[in-house]
């Protein structure tokens, strides 16, 4: 199969596919996409950006050629796409580069980028998650920045910030596109 057709296949959707998330701290499949199910039941609990919640109910591996972390899955009921966690890849020892076509990942001990970064972001140790400033130059990280640091991880604990419910964002949205 050529490039052009399995690109094809993926954007028609007679190729299962999931969507490669830098912000997924595992991976979150559906019931219904082509893993190697397991009986072994999930623990995982998936904090939303909007401040719900998904939990997993069991575990999966993906049928890709790929080094644990990177291949381990948890089953989502509802979820209505497979999120691919970038975070898992990282700790497997891969590197993603993406550009406006594509997005391939690569063993990191083969890759050498040459060039500077545009810009620069940093993994929190206790969330997983890639955090990249809002503004060129922070002069006060407590104010110049938002960490989400709650346990879930999806609200701040620093009090100048309010990260909406999902109903207000609901809200927000509806208003908006009226």
């Amino acid at each position: 199969m050529t490039s052009t057709q399995l690109k094809q296949g993926i954007m028609d959707g007679t190729i299962a596919s999931v969507v490669s998330d830098t912000g997924a701290t595992s991976t979150a499949g559906t019931p219904n996409d082509p893993f190697v199910m397991s009986d072994k039941a999930s623990n995982k609990v998936f904090c939303l950006p909007t401040g719900g919640t998904a939990v997993a109910t069991r575990t999966a591996t993906l049928q890709l050629k790929v080094r644990a972390p990177a291949n381990e899955v948890d089953i989502v009921p509802n979820l209505e796409q497979t999120l691919l966690s970038r975070s898992k890849f990282a700790e497997a020892g891969y590197t993603a580069v993406y550009d406006e076509d594509e997005v391939n990942f690569y063993n990191k001990s083969a890759v050498k980028i040459t060039e500077e970064a545009v810009i620069r972001g940093y993994r929190c140790p206790r969330t997983g998650l890639w955090r990249v400033p809002l503004q060129p130059i922070i002069i006060n990280e407590n104010t110049d920045t938002l960490l989400l640091d709650s346990e879930c991880g999806s609200q701040s604990l620093n009090q100048l910030y309010v990260v909406p419910t999902t109903s207000a964002v609901r809200e927000h949205l509806t208003t908006s596109m009226e």
